[in-house]
């Protein structure tokens, strides 16, 4: 099975699963999952572009709902039988030699002036009465929701998210590979980063590094966080410009989009020898990371994990460790299904792909970090990133 057979099958089953028979796509990485690699851009780029994708699982039927300037780029990837409901006033001219006009120009004469009404139109031309719809709330502004269900009725509207969730949850050969490729890329990038610095550069200088090396190989940084020493406790924040001496700690959370498949990584730096603190910290979430991974198999809970994670780590050295998750699905969202979390008993399947860390932040002192990245197999689990994860020492 290809993989675009793969992707629909998955989302038949998952419709068919929640009993929807119309899957409505607004989130970026669902539109690209359910057409197996159309990308919106500018849905990527403007946070007020609407772009959505409506699936007929059973029969694999395809309708784009997107802006008249997406035509064409919809009709190169998808082929000139592809249906649109286009919105909107931006237009096209034609070249006197362009075959194509008279088909434009009924798409100017049927464009909509609004997403929501696109989209209204695009459900009530394909659904049927009592139908199932699955709408992905992610990326839909309050407005078009509620145009939608004032205007598209006879039918029973569900989350569409969680429908999405559950067909990417587990992934064919080739994305298991794509996100192998993307880890790849990632940690050479942080080693490269590694290899350029010297005493005195910047949490940003290090940044820079990460993203040039990255665009050897085609690949974007996600993102890159490379707190040092008191900082190091932010879990999540913007790099700053001051210098980092030796001495010093550096926590590095970082990712990378490769082909659309995404990483998500973490190692923990010191410049010069660790103070015992930092060596007796970073041992302990080792311990708890390596403890998930060993514990990682087909059938486990996602929540056992969890459990075996944290408590690995209190026992190997921080009893006082507190965490809401340790780790994640990962796909073509750097956060997928399943939640390595109490309360989230999914059962891990062969070939999902996990992210698990255990990460510790201490405000007023800093921060350690290792995560790795995962495949289930049928004899336990696969690390798909290849680097060392114990604690890294620059030597200055």
């Amino acid at each position: 099975m290809d993989l675009k057979a793969f992707r629909r099958e998955r989302l038949r089953l998952a419709a068919q699963r929640c009993g929807a028979d119309i899957l409505v796509a607004s989130l970026p990485q669902n539109i690209t999952y359910a057409t197996n690699g159309y990308v919106s851009v500018n849905q990527f780029v403007l946070c007020s572009t609407q772009s959505y994708l409506l699936c007929l699982p059973e029969t694999g039927r395809i309708v784009y709902v997107a802006g008249h300037g997406e035509i064409p780029s919809i009709l190169e990837f998808e082929g000139e039988d592809a249906k649109i409901f286009s919105y909107g006033a931006f237009r096209f001219s034609y070249h006197e030699a362009f075959a194509g006009a008279p088909r434009y120009r009924r798409y100017e004469e049927e464009a909509y002036a609004s997403p929501p009404e696109a989209l209204a139109a695009a459900l009530n031309h394909v659904r049927k009465a009592g139908d199932r719809v699955a709408f992905d709330y992610s990326r839909v502004p309050f407005a078009t929701a509620s145009y939608v269900h004032a205007h598209v009725t006879g039918v029973e509207f569900l989350d569409g998210a969680s429908v999405f969730a559950l067909a990417k949850r587990v992934k064919a050969p080739e994305e298991i590979a794509g996100l192998e490729r993307s880890a790849e890329i990632a940690e050479q990038g942080l080693l490269e980063a590694l290899r350029q610095f010297k005493p005195g550069d910047t949490e940003q200088d290090l940044e820079l590094s990460f993203k040039r090396y990255l665009s050897k190989f085609g690949a974007r940084q996600i993102f890159f966080v490379a707190t040092a020493n008191l900082r190091a406790a932010y879990s999540d924040t913007v790099n700053q410009p001051a210098p980092i001496h030796k001495g010093s700690m550096i926590r590095f959370d970082y990712g990378c989009e490769w082909n659309g498949y995404s990483s998500d990584l973490a190692r923990t730096v010191t410049v010069g020898p660790p103070s015992d603190k930092v060596r007796r910290c970073y041992e302990a979430v080792l311990a708890g990371t390596n403890a998930g991974i060993a514990a990682a198999r087909s059938g486990i809970p996602a929540c056992e994990l969890f459990r075996i994670a944290v408590e690995e780590t209190r026992k190997a050295g921080l009893p006082h460790y507190r965490r809401h998750h340790v780790g994640h699905g990962i796909g073509l969202e750097v956060y997928d299904s399943p939640s390595l979390a109490p309360g989230d008993c999914t059962l891990l399947e062969e070939n999902m792909v996990l992210n698990v860390e255990t990460p510790y932040y201490e405000l007023g002192w800093g921060g350690v970090q290792v995560e790795d990245t995962i495949a289930i197999t049928s004899a336990g689990s696969r690390r798909l990133d290849k680097t060392d994860n114990g604690l890294i020492i620059l030597d200055f």
